[in-house]
């Protein structure tokens, strides 16, 4: 998306099963090239036009030499940590310092890790290595934030968590997790380090003739997701449409910045204003771009549903209510772009002055561009306030406030 152009920043890192030394590819500079935790291959880089023609470059020279060993999962995941924060080499996993990554203060709030985790064969591992990823999450919680061993927010991250579906045994051989919930919960303040939160995406890349023997390492991969705030994916090793469909999603959610004035997060309770049966309202609200009185406001539908871990999570129209997906954004508490509440249309029944290049020919935005649907977190398309627009599209003598 040309307008997109400038406004992210993508690196690479991977399991380094073959011992590449640091200059590979292209000469780059940090990493860990002696098989242990993870290895940066490509760092964050902006993706400008020149950004992207450079980052296809390298990916391209990535060959046999480096290949999945996903028996170091929870060293990874903590290499991600000092990569994304920038933190010197007494933080990483590896020993790597990576303070020249470090983002200018207030520049870059947060950030997204997305794992791509390899369950095509029958033995694949979601296990840790031997880099001692625990240790690395205990001593940050001790020297960065200052939590005393035994207190409240040192034993909320470092208790070892129980994953449905996925028998951990040893235990203590599986931090991936963990890590993934201290990244995107831990509060930030409380560090010496300008720390940022990370959101954490995964996508498990199976094949469907061992699909029941990686069941647990599917859940798994499924878990850090989940208590890493972010979404949780499964594509199968050839569906190779199905996985750029999913980065384009992912890499919308980084980039909306849309406001709704109206979390999409509600409790469930039987007593939550907004809810009625399984019929979830929110009302929502757009400031005026140039600092106005009039805002855009509107009333959307959506439901519950449950996903394929069994959790309820807010979904839309086009979704069932089971194994949905959900349409509310990790990284901005709003809503996804490609989402569609109730009452939307692109065809309204019984209106036969509707445009039929859409109403919004004249200020296209979002998926749906010049049309209503998908309205995902654009507060004016789509819900009661596309339903007053059909109302009322020729004469609006009759309508009331």
């Amino acid at each position: 998306d040309i307008d997109n152009l400038g406004a992210l920043k993508v690196g690479l890192m991977v399991f380094n099963k073959n011992n590449l030394d640091r200059s590979f590819p292209n000469g780059t500079s940090l990493g860990n090239g002696n098989s242990g935790c993870g290895y940066l291959i490509i760092p964050p880089t902006l993706l400008t036009s020149a950004g992207i023609d450079a980052f296809v470059t390298k990916l391209k020279a990535i060959d046999g030499r480096v290949t999945a060993n996903a028996s170091e999962m929870g060293d990874m995941v903590s290499e991600s940590w000092a990569v994304l924060n920038g933190l010197g080499a007494s933080a990483s996993c590896s020993g790597v310092n990576y303070s020249s990554l470090a983002a200018p203060g207030g520049s870059c709030r947060d950030a997204v890790m997305v794992y791509i985790g390899n369950a095509t064969a029958a033995n694949a591992s979601v296990k840790d290595g031997n880099n001692n990823p625990s240790g690395v999450l205990f001593n940050q919680l001790n020297s960065a934030f200052g939590y005393a061993n035994g207190s409240a927010e040192y034993n909320n991250y470092a208790t070892i968590r129980n994953v449905t579906g996925f028998n951990k045994n040893p235990a203590n051989d599986f931090w991936a997790d963990e890590w993934t919930y201290f990244m995107n919960k831990v509060d930030v303040d409380d560090s010496a380090q300008s720390d940022r939160n990370v959101t954490t995406y995964s996508i498990a890349v199976y094949d469907p003739s061992v699909q029941s023997q990686v069941a647990e390492e599917l859940a798994f991969l499924g878990e850090i997701a989940r208590v890493g705030g972010g979404k949780a994916y499964q594509v199968t090793a050839t569906s190779h449409a199905d996985l750029a469909q999913i980065f384009r999603e992912i890499f919308n959610e980084v980039l909306d910045v849309n406001s709704v004035f109206s979390s999409a997060t509600l409790p469930v309770s039987a007593n939550t204003q907004g809810t009625f049966e399984n019929q979830i309202y929110i009302a929502m609200f757009r400031p005026n771009p140039t600092g106005g009185p009039r805002w855009l406001g509107n009333v959307k539908q959506f439901q519950f549903g449950v996903d394929i871990n069994g959790g309820i999570v807010l979904t839309d129209a086009l979704n069932p209510t089971v194994d949905s997906q959900s349409v509310v954004n990790p990284v901005t508490g709003g809503l996804v772009d490609s989402a569609q509440s109730f009452w939307t249309t692109n065809s309204p029944a019984g209106q036969a002055q509707w445009p039929i290049d859409g109403f919004w020919k004249n200020s296209p935005e979002g998926d749906g561009f010049t049309f209503d649907a998908p309205d995902g977190d654009l507060v004016q398309k789509g819900g009661a306030a596309q339903m007053l627009r059909v109302d009322y599209l020729a004469d609006q003598s009759a309508r009331r406030v």
